[in-house]
């Protein structure tokens, strides 16, 4: 444990004032009432802690801290919790103590150590939050975390939004992440714990070079000061600093361009794919962003993918896909590109067709009536034929669909309800002979994903009716015909 002593006071209450400045420039604290400080035991927890136990009844806030016990450091941890809890009750501050089993975590999860703890800590945040009904927690990065993060990102391939580093506000969800230390530099915490007598204690493992972090820190940046630039830290920051000002910029047109084009639908987003195309690549990165936000998958989309995107938009007919996180997909459909889920396969079936069968389709289920009539009483032929792709595309609200078959024609074997099997082939009402059934749903720009859903009345392998479509030439109503099929197929309530 390293103790301070007295000395420095100008220099530190200035940076106080800095921090004082922050919060208000940033309107970190305003609505605030309730604020968690997240406090590990090391010098920037410990002295964020003590500044916002200062300045918490100038903004006038009930401040907590929060401590969470990782379980790695075996004694040495305990030692953080114990002097947490000895800061935390000289402050009068309340403190929430948890402890986490990481090892068990990342074992499980595949994940490094280093991740491990980073979720673990932040899931204990969240429910501390919760708890105290905090509506912002206090995180204790500083400057130095700044330039650290941005090359680190930078190594990993980062674009705009990832290289404008660590925002000073940041909301999860409803929750307001807060960080009032950005403006000052490490040394200057220790200036600040040393003036005012702030205890805390040092990890080792930061100095474990096992870490990239820490790689960078002690390796990389005092590298690039030595040999290029004593000021590179500031111009490190600045970078991002301009970064983040221009992925902001480009946030803002991007909701707007959001607004105007994607059209939200049950487990997917849809975009004109050549407006989309069009876009600059920024912004269809941001759209990409949003469709994702909207099926409930918050993430980052890649440069390369939103590239992706914008190529299968380029592509006649389309063709392949781009995967994006949690199991979303990116695909063109003719004219649209489409961002969600792929739907599980549709089950085959095959039923006599009756009247008031009922069969499922994806969103509900679908009712057939059925009626023999006489010529005579027929009347005029009714054709019902929005297309297949209005029908079954979900923009056609013309219910229900129908035909009129000649029953002589239909003498026979019985007809069936079924969906498509290999090798269908279908002759259309007009039409001059038959063509592959797959290829007439192309034709017709039939969603790939919904050409298995689509019913068929069939008579052996014969098909009969394609709904929405037409019925097959041979089967159509003649002045020959002296009675007539009416298929009615309706959506059931």
């Amino acid at each position: 444990m390293k103790r301070g002593r007295a000395g420095g006071a100008p220099k530190a209450a200035a940076a106080v004032e800095r921090v004082r400045v922050f919060i208000r420039l940033h309107r970190m604290l305003r609505g605030v009432r309730s604020l968690l400080v997240a406090v590990s035991g090391g010098p920037d927890s410990m002295v964020l802690l003590h500044l916002l136990a200062s300045l918490a009844p100038s903004f006038g806030v009930t401040l907590r801290a929060a401590h969470l016990h990782h379980g790695l450091r075996g004694r040495d941890a305990d030692r953080d919790l114990a002097l947490v809890r000895r800061t935390c009750r000289s402050l009068g501050v309340p403190l929430l103590a948890g402890r986490s089993d990481v090892r068990a975590r990342a074992r499980r999860r595949g994940l490094s150590f280093e991740t491990a703890a980073r979720e673990a800590r932040y899931a204990f945040l969240a429910r501390c939050a919760a708890r105290t009904r905090a509506e912002a927690v206090a995180l204790g990065h500083t400057a130095d975390d700044q330039a650290e993060t941005f090359l680190l990102r930078l190594l990993r391939g980062a674009g705009a939004r990832g290289l404008g580093g660590i925002r000073p506000v940041r909301f999860e969800g409803p929750l307001r992440i807060v960080r009032p230390l950005l403006c000052l530099w490490r040394r200057e915490i220790l200036s600040v714990a040393k003036a005012q007598g702030v205890s805390f204690r040092t990890d080792a493992s930061n100095r474990n070079r096992l870490f990239l972090r820490n790689r960078v820190r002690h390796g990389l940046i005092p590298y690039l000061e030595r040999q290029f630039n004593p000021r590179a830290r500031e111009i490190l920051i600045r970078a991002a600093e301009l970064l983040a000002r221009e992925h902001d910029f480009c946030e803002t047109h991007a909701a707007r361009r959001y607004r105007a084009l994607a059209r939200e639908e049950e487990r997917r987003v849809v975009f004109p794919a050549r407006r989309f195309a069009a876009l600059p690549a920024a912004l269809r990165a941001g759209l990409l962003r949003r469709a994702l936000a909207a099926l409930g998958t918050p993430g980052e989309v890649r440069f390369a993918d939103a590239e992706a995107a914008a190529r299968l938009c380029r592509v006649p007919g389309g063709g392949g896909a781009v995967c994006l996180p949690d199991g979303v997909v990116v695909s063109r459909e003719y004219g649209e590109l489409v961002i969600g889920r792929p739907p599980a396969a549709y089950p085959a079936y095959d039923y006599p067709l009756a009247d008031g069968l009922e069969i499922p389709f994806p969103g509900g289920r679908l009712r057939f009536r059925v009626a023999v009539r006489a010529r005579r009483g027929v009347g005029r032929v009714r054709r019902n034929t929005p297309g297949l792709a209005a029908a079954w595309g979900g923009n056609w609200n013309g219910w229900p669909l129908s035909a009129l078959l000649s029953q002589e024609a239909l003498e026979g074997e019985g007809l069936a309800v079924r969906t498509r099997r290999p090798g269908d082939r279908f002759r259309p009402l007009g039409a001059a002979g038959g063509r592959a059934l797959k290829r007439v749903l192309i034709d017709e720009k039939l969603p790939a994903r919904l050409r298995g859903a689509v019913p068929l009345l069939a008579r052996g392998r014969e098909i009969v009716w394609l709904p929405g479509h037409r019925i097959a030439e041979r089967f159509k109503v003649t002045p020959a015909t002296r009675r007539v099929l009416e298929v009615v197929l309706e959506r059931a309530r």
